[in-house]
């Protein structure tokens, strides 16, 4: 009776010190704490004011050990409203696809009478374009210059090794199974890259290999999201616009005139 007395009061001093630490919303190890938390608001919160953007670019997609290589247009707006298009010839049908935070949008070109669908997703995975499941909003994030607000329960340091720049690991709730790796540049002004986890799978990886200055905002020039599976995906950015005016249809793609959208 003792010894089970002993094992329900070590099991119950357990699951205590565990949900103690429920509430906890940051807690920060290694050496200057407080410099890790002011390195990642500044990430999380630059270029606040800038809230819609546009662009023009080359993609570089590898699917299936084959390299294609297309013209981009792109339209943003905070938090997650996105719509690209491939930027073909005269004649070519419409390719792309288009989140409003509601609805993601895509073209069909195979579908010439219906050649527009849709499907409910507040913030839809882009596997099926990118063949990388990375969100709507995530990629809205990144191209405004930012990094997501993962909201991590515990920041990691790691000093710098062999020239590089320092490394934050953060890791959410234990429920969650989920931990981001940002490698940051020696100065800790700008991530050179981003790994998101789920458990011990790479869901997807993020490299800022070049930064620009638009109007005053520090945004990508270069993009490259990738996975651990072959997956590639390269966007060389030719130009910019920031707080461009874009009205809120643009993220609501619709069918030709005289054809009925299903």
């Amino acid at each position: 009776m003792k010894h089970r007395w002993c094992l329900f009061f070590a099991i119950a001093l357990i699951i205590l010190i565990g949900c103690s630490g429920l509430g906890q919303k940051t807690q920060t190890i290694g050496d200057d704490p407080a410099q890790h938390d002011r390195v990642l608001s500044r990430l999380v919160n630059r270029n606040e004011a800038l809230k819609t953007f546009k662009g023009l670019g080359l993609a570089n997609i590898r699917k299936n050990e084959k390299d294609y290589f297309t013209r981009l247009a792109w339209v943003g707006a905070r938090p997650g409203k996105l719509r690209v298009e491939i930027t073909g010839g005269p004649g070519l049908p419409k390719m792309g696809f288009s989140s409003d935070g509601a609805w993601l949008y895509y073209f069909n070109p195979e579908d010439s009478e219906n050649p527009v669908k849709k499907f409910s997703s507040k913030n839809p995975s882009l596997k099926n374009f990118l063949s990388i499941p990375i969100t709507s909003v995530d990629i809205v994030t990144f191209l405004s210059g930012r990094i997501p607000d993962y909201s991590p329960r515990t920041v990691e340091y790691r000093k710098p090794v062999e020239g590089k720049g320092p490394v934050l690991i953060l890791k959410k709730e234990w429920w969650q199974n989920e931990k981001q790796i940002i490698y940051l540049n020696a100065a800790r002004t700008e991530i050179k890259k981003l790994e998101t986890y789920i458990g011990d799978f790479l869901a997807y990886r993020i490299e800022v290999p070049k930064m620009n200055t638009v109007k005053g905002y520090r945004v990508p020039s270069v993009l490259i999201i990738s996975d651990d599976e072959g997956a590639y995906f390269k966007l060389k950015i030719d130009r910019f616009w920031v707080n461009a005016s874009i009205s809120p249809e643009t993220f609501m793609l619709k069918p030709p005139p005289n054809r009925v959208e299903r």
